[in-house]
C-alpha cells in the first residue's frame, strides 16, 4: 500500500508532514525549469518576467492549500532557497545588483516588479483562510479551526482587505518590505540625487517604442547602474576614461555617469545638442540631472512621452556608439526619427514628431 498519493497536483500522505512533501515537489518543479533556462540571453527586466511567469508560478498552486516552509524560499545553511537561486539567475552576468527593496517594488514606482515568493505564497494561503473563516461567520471561537497563519489573516482583516483579491493582499504584505514608516525605502541613487523621482518613475513606466536593451538601459541610467569605471568594483579594473582626445592624448579622468555623457571632451558636444533639442521642444531649460533621470514634465502628455523616447534613444546611441563625431551621431538619430515616422510606430504622436523633426533640423544646421 502506498504511503502517499498525488491528487490534482498535490501530495497527500498518512505519514510525514504534508508541508514538507509538497514543498519538495515545488522545489523539484522549480529547479527543473531553472536548470533548463540557465544561459539564456535576456535583459534584467526580461529575466524578471520569466521568473515571475515560469518559475514562481510553480509555487502558487500548492501555496493556496499548504503553509510552505520559509527555508524553501530563503534556504538554510549551505542549501540555497528558490528566491536566492532566482536572484542569481536574474543578475547573472551583471556588474552589480540593486537594493533588495527596489527589486520587489512595482514598476510604476521605479522598481523591477519581481515577485517576493514567500510573501505571495502567504497571500494565497491567507485568501483561502479568509474564505474558510467566512464560512464560520467570522466567529472568534472557531478561529483555531482555520489552517494557516491566523495572526497574518487577522492583520489583513484589520486593514479592510477581507474580500480583496490575492493581488491586493500581497501588496499590503509587501509594503513591510519595500516601505518604512509609510515611505518607500530609497535606492542608493534615489537617496543621493535631488530630483523629482515620481516624474522619473512615471516617465519610465510610460516609455514606449523602445526595445528590451533600450528599456533596460533607461532603468539602469536612472539608477546609476551602468557599468562605467566608478561603478565597476572588480579588482584591478580600469576606472579611468582612457578615450583618445584630439591631439592623441588619453582622457585620464575617472569615468562616472556624468563623465560618460557630458563631462568628457568627446561626448560633451553631443550631449549639449540633445539638451538644446529637449529645451526647445518642451519650452523650458532642463538640467543634466533632470535629463539623465528622465525627471521632467510637460502639460502635453504626448510631448512628454515623445521627449522621453527621444532622450532615451539619443543617450543609448551615445552609450553604444564608438563614433564621437557629433554630426554623425545626430544623423543617426535623424534616421531613427524618420524611420519611426515612416513605419508609423509613433502614429499617435505625428504632430509632435513633426515639430521635433523641425527643431532637430534647426539645431543640426545651426
Amino acid at each position: 500500500m502506498k504511503d502517499s498519493i498525488k491528487i490534482v497536483g498535490a501530495w497527500f500522505s498518512n505519514s510525514g508532514e504534508l508541508e514538507k512533501l509538497n514543498g519538495d515537489l515545488v522545489k523539484k518543479s522549480f529547479f527543473d525549469v531553472l536548470h533548463k533556462s540557465w544561459g539564456i540571453r535576456a535583459t534584467v527586466q526580461q529575466k524578471v518576467y520569466f521568473v515571475n511567469t515560469y518559475l514562481f508560478s510553480k509555487v502558487w498552486y500548492t501555496a493556496q492549500v499548504f503553509s510552505l516552509d520559509k527555508k524553501l524560499f530563503y534556504g538554510s545553511g549551505k542549501e540555497k532557497g528558490i528566491l536566492t537561486q532566482a536572484l542569481n539567475f536574474v543578475w547573472a552576468g551583471e556588474n552589480e545588483r540593486c537594493a533588495r527593496p527596489l527589486q520587489f517594488r512595482s514598476k510604476d514606482k521605479g522598481g523591477l516588479g519581481l515577485i517576493e515568493p514567500f510573501i505571495k505564497a502567504k497571500a494565497f494561503l491567507v485568501k483561502n483562510m479568509l474564505k474558510e473563516y467566512k464560512q464560520y461567520e467570522y466567529d472568534p471561537r472557531l478561529l483555531e479551526n482555520v489552517y494557516g497563519d491566523q495572526q497574518t489573516m487577522l492583520d489583513i482583516m484589520a486593514v479592510g482587505k477581507t474580500d480583496s483579491p490575492v493581488k491586493d493582499i500581497y501588496q499590503v504584505m509587501l509594503d513591510n518590505l519595500v516601505s518604512k514608516n509609510g515611505s518607500l525605502i530609497p535606492s542608493r541613487e534615489e537617496r543621493r540625487s535631488q530630483v523629482k523621482w515620481k516624474l522619473s518613475w512615471r516617465n519610465l513606466s510610460k516609455l514606449k517604442g523602445t526595445n528590451g536593451e533600450e528599456s533596460e538601459f533607461a532603468w539602469k541610467l536612472c539608477q546609476d547602474m551602468l557599468p562605467v569605471g566608478s561603478r565597476i568594483h572588480r579588482k584591478n579594473a580600469e576606472k579611468r576614461c582612457m578615450e583618445k582626445l584630439d591631439g592623441g592624448l588619453l582622457c585620464l579622468e575617472i569615468q562616472d555617469r556624468e563623465h560618460v555623457f557630458r563631462a568628457c571632451e568627446l561626448k560633451g558636444q553631443i550631449y549639449r545638442r540633445l539638451e538644446m533639442v529637449m529645451s526647445k521642444f518642451l519650452g523650458k531649460d532642463l538640467s543634466f540631472n533632470e535629463v539623465i533621470h528622465l525627471a521632467f514634465s510637460h502639460r502635453n502628455w504626448r510631448k512628454l512621452r515623445l521627449a522621453t523616447w527621444f532622450a532615451v534613444k539619443w543617450l543609448y546611441n551615445m552609450w553604444m556608439s564608438k563614433n564621437d563625431n557629433k554630426l554623425q551621431v545626430m544623423k543617426e538619430m535623424l534616421k531613427e526619427v524618420d524611420w519611426n515616422s515612416k513605419m508609423g510606430r509613433l502614429s499617435r504622436f505625428q504632430v509632435e514628431l513633426r515639430e521635433l523633426r523641425e527643431i532637430f533640423d534647426q539645431v543640426m544646421n545651426g
